[in-house]
C-alpha cells in the first residue's frame, strides 16, 4: 500500500515537472515574441520618424517648384508678347495685310527691276486683270459650321414682289395660280438705323400639269444673300472713309443687335463686291484718264503676306492721277505690283500720249525713249535740284 501510493505521487510529480517546463516553454515563447515586436515597434517608430522629415522636405521641394514655374510662366508669356509684336512689326496685324508703307526701305532709284524680273513671259498683263475673280482655293480641310446671323433683336419690314400682268403675260390668263410664297431675308441699314427686311415671291403653279415655277429674281444685290447694299455701303464707308478695321467694325454691328457678322464675312463681301460692282468703275476710270494729257505717277514699297512669294517680300502700289493744273475733277488710279519693273509702265500707258510728271526713277526715262513724241516724261519741282550739272555759267538739265 505504501509503495502504491509513493508511486502515484512519483507520477504526480513528473505531470507537475512536464506541466511546469510547457509553461516555461510558452513563456520563453511568448518573451521571444514580445521582443520582436519592440523591435518592431522601435523600426517603426524610426520609419515614420524619417518618412516626416522626407515629407517636410518634398513640401519645401513643391513649393519651390511652384513658385519656380508661376515665374517662369510669366517670362514665358512677356517672351511670346515680345515675339507677337516684333511679328505684327513685321507682318501685320491678321486683320491687316500690308505693312506700314512709312518705315519700308526704298531701293535705289536708279536700279531697273526690270532686268531682274522672271523673262519666261515677255508679255506683261494688265494689273486689273491679273486679280480679277480671285477665289481663294479649297485647302481640304473640314470647316465648322457657319453660325447663323441673329436678327431677334431688329425690328421687320414686309413686302410681297408680284406683278399679275407679267404673270398673265408670261403663263396665260386665269392658267396659273399661287402654290406658295418662297421667302427670303436681308438686312437693310439705311441712315445708321438696321431692319430685316422679308420679302416674299410666289411660287407658281401654271398649267393642267401644275408645274412649279418661281418669279425671277429683281435687281437682288446677290441673290440668296443678306446683304444689301446699304449694308455694303457702310462697311465700306466705315472701312476706307473712317479707316476701322474690320474687327472694330464687327464690334459695332455687334452693339447695334448685328451678331454673327464676322470680320471674315465682311472681308469675303468687300472682295466679292470689289470684283463683281466696283471693277467696272475702276475700268471706268482708266479709261477717263487716258483722255486727260497731263499725267503725274509715283510708285511706293509695301509688304503682302501672301502674293504666292514668302512673307514680307517686297511688293509696289503704283500711283496714276491727273495734274492739279487739268482744271477737271480728280482721278486717282492705285495699281498692285509685285515688282518695280518697266513693264507695268508699258502696259499701263499702251494708249496713252501726253505728258506724265514723275521722279527720276529710270523706268519713266525708259518710257520716254521707248515712246518718244507720244509720251514726254517731265521732272518734278522737288528732283529738279537733284539733276541739274552746273557748267560754268550754263546749267543743263538731265531731264
Amino acid at each position: 500500500m505504501k509503495e502504491n501510493k509513493i508511486e502515484e505521487m512519483q507520477s504526480a510529480l513528473d505531470a507537475a515537472y512536464a506541466i511546469i517546463e510547457n509553461l516555461r516553454k510558452s513563456n520563453d515563447e511568448k518573451a521571444k515574441t514580445i521582443a520582436g515586436l519592440e523591435i518592431y515597434k522601435t523600426e517603426n517608430e524610426r520609419a515614420m520618424t524619417q518618412m516626416a522629415e522626407e515629407y517636410q522636405k518634398m513640401k519645401k521641394e513643391c513649393d519651390r517648384l511652384k513658385t519656380e514655374n508661376s515665374s517662369l510662366k510669366k517670362a514665358l508669356q512677356l517672351t511670346i508678347e515680345k515675339e507677337q509684336l516684333k511679328t505684327n512689326e513685321l507682318f501685320g496685324r491678321h486683320t491687316e495685310n500690308i505693312d506700314s508703307l512709312i518705315n519700308s526701305t526704298v531701293p535705289e532709284e536708279l536700279i531697273d527691276e526690270a532686268e531682274t524680273e522672271d523673262t519666261s513671259s515677255n508679255t506683261a498683263v494688265r494689273n486689273r486683270e491679273n486679280i480679277k475673280h480671285v477665289r481663294k482655293t479649297d485647302s481640304g480641310r473640314k470647316r465648322a459650321p457657319k453660325k447663323p446671323v441673329d436678327l431677334s433683336h431688329l425690328p421687320v419690314s414686309v413686302r410681297y414682289l408680284i406683278d399679275v400682268d407679267h404673270l398673265n403675260a408670261e403663263y396665260g390668263e386665269g392658267n396659273w395660280r399661287i402654290a406658295y410664297w418662297s421667302e427670303s431675308k436681308r438686312i437693310e441699314y439705311p441712315h445708321n438705323s438696321a431692319f430685316v427686311l422679308k420679302t416674299y415671291k410666289p411660287v407658281i403653279s401654271y398649267g393642267l400639269e401644275h408645274i412649279m415655277a418661281r418669279v425671277s429674281n429683281c435687281n437682288e444685290f446677290y441673290p440668296g444673300s443678306m446683304l444689301s447694299p446699304s449694308v455694303m455701303a457702310e462697311i465700306l464707308y466705315r472701312k476706307y472713309a473712317l479707316f476701322l478695321p474690320l474687327y472694330r467694325i464687327e464690334q459695332a454691328f455687334r452693339n447695334e443687335g448685328l451678331e454673327h457678322i464676322s470680320r471674315q464675312t465682311m472681308s469675303n463681301w468687300i472682295r466679292e463686291t470689289v470684283n463683281t460692282y466696283l471693277w467696272m468703275i475702276y475700268e471706268y476710270m482708266i479709261e477717263q484718264l487716258m483722255k486727260i494729257e497731263y499725267h503725274q505717277c509715283d510708285e511706293t514699297p509695301l509688304k503682302v503676306i501672301n502674293d504666292g512669294r514668302p512673307a514680307g517680300s517686297i511688293s509696289y502700289v503704283w500711283l496714276h492721277t491727273t495734274s492739279e493744273l487739268c482744271g477737271c475733277n480728280p482721278i486717282i488710279i492705285y495699281c498692285y505690283e509685285k515688282t518695280r519693273g518697266t513693264d507695268h509702265l508699258r502696259d499701263f500707258y499702251r494708249d496713252f500720249k501726253g505728258f506724265i510728271t514723275s521722279d527720276a526713277y529710270c523706268s519713266y526715262k525708259v518710257i520716254h525713249k521707248e515712246y518718244e513724241e507720244i509720251i514726254i516724261v517731265c521732272g518734278c519741282l522737288m528732283h529738279y535740284p537733284r539733276s541739274i550739272v552746273i557748267r560754268g555759267k550754263s546749267i543743263i538739265s538731265r531731264y
